[in-house]
């Protein structure tokens, strides 16, 4: 097999392989990635049967906005480079939201991206208190938030009914002008 069906988990005999292949690239660094907003939003919308995903480094995802927001409704990692370290410059700029995270029992990890300009909220955590978000070395810088007040994560409740919210995790993480 070649390195990339051994990145995406599946074999030519699979029948979803070839949307599979298609939505991943080399990276620069030789590994496989995703070098776009769309094929990632994809990808994991489509809920394609793999929990890392790895954006290319040195990758920007510059979005208007009104690009989707992708919602992760299951437990994914999704990290910058192979080894998710900021060092490896990706960046996911402008649009209003960038991920809304929402599902039960779902643990949803961030590694090594840079999250900024977003005109709402960069983040929505909105999963059930059994579920959690992790970011590691992740940076935000300048979310604007709906108030205007600046907003890197939102957390809320997933229903009205509901008192508490899932768990968030900051780990090595930087907040300016948000």
């Amino acid at each position: 097999r070649s390195s990339a069906e051994k990145v995406i988990g599946t074999t030519e005999g699979d029948s979803k392989y070839q949307s599979r292949f298609l939505s991943v690239v080399e990276c620069s660094d030789g590994s496989y990635g995703y070098d776009s907003w769309d094929a990632l939003s994809n990808d994991l919308t489509n809920n394609i049967a793999k929990s890392t995903f790895v954006i290319c480094p040195e990758s920007t995802f510059a979005l208007s906005d009104d690009a989707s927001t992708i919602t992760i409704s299951r437990s994914v990692d999704i990290r910058c480079g192979a080894d998710g370290k900021s060092e490896n410059g990706c960046k996911i700029t402008g649009g209003a939201t960038h991920f809304l995270i929402t599902g039960e029992s779902i643990n949803v990890f961030f590694q090594g991206m840079l999250l900024e300009h977003a005109s709402s909220s960069s983040i929505i955590a909105m999963a059930m208190d059994s579920s959690s978000a992790n970011f590691r070395y992740c940076q935000f810088h300048n979310n604007k938030g709906s108030s205007g007040n600046g907003a890197a994560v939102e957390v809320r409740a997933q229903s009205e009914s509901s008192s508490t919210a899932m768990t968030v995790n900051f780990d090595h993480c930087s907040f300016t002008f948000n």
